[in-house]
């Protein structure tokens, strides 16, 4: 729990309006706490609102920025899933069902009073082209995990090392740390007009 606590404290300095986080194969703890205990841990309290952070495990946060002039809030909704074979398999021992993750896309719609869910921005761990074909998120797809993919990529673009798939929606794969797990990569920046 020491490490985890210890994350918390340094993403609180981390200087953003809406922080999100999910796990991913580096991350067989949480996966053994569960979502429960790492929403607990992870996600602002009441009385920390000024600092909002939410832990995101096959769920969704409606993220409002104070900044924006937005109607409503934007819709993320985040899986830690990453494709691939390593050492690291933290939540990869399944391949999550398709079925599974848009039961749970609906849950939170319906939890919201919503007949059908509105996604604006998917966030998984690892490059998941199958799920972002699958819920169509309106503006972007976010990942990490493939270190040498770093970038912005066009729908129909064939990511660098990755010819094997064309991206459907807009997505970037925002990994900053290289294979050595330094920092190396600039972090990025998307500007979309939210109308």
């Amino acid at each position: 729990m020491g490490a985890l606590h210890r994350f918390r404290a340094w993403l609180k300095e981390v200087k953003a309006t809406r922080k999100i986080v999910i796990g991913g194969n580096h991350d067989a703890y949480m996966e053994q706490i569960g979502e429960a205990k790492c929403y607990e841990e992870l996600s602002s309290k009441p009385h920390e609102l000024d600092d909002p952070m939410n832990y995101l495990e096959y769920t969704m946060d409606d993220c409002s920025l104070p900044d924006v002039n937005l109607i409503g809030s934007l819709r993320v909704f985040g899986v830690p899933f990453a494709d691939g074979n390593t050492c690291n398999n933290a939540f990869r021992k399944e391949v999550p069902s398709m079925n599974h993750i848009k039961n749970c896309l609906h849950r939170d719609a319906r939890a919201r009073g919503e007949r059908r869910p509105r996604l604006d921005i998917l966030v998984t761990h690892g490059p998941c082209p199958s799920i972002a074909e699958a819920l169509k998120p309106r503006l972007l797809h976010v990942h990490g995990h493939m270190h040498k993919m770093h970038g912005i990529y066009l729908p129909g673009a064939a990511p660098q090392k990755r010819k094997s798939y064309k991206v459907g929606v807009l997505t970037v794969c925002g990994s900053v740390l290289d294979n050595r797990y330094q920092f190396t990569q600039e972090p990025i920046v998307v500007d979309f007009p939210l109308v």
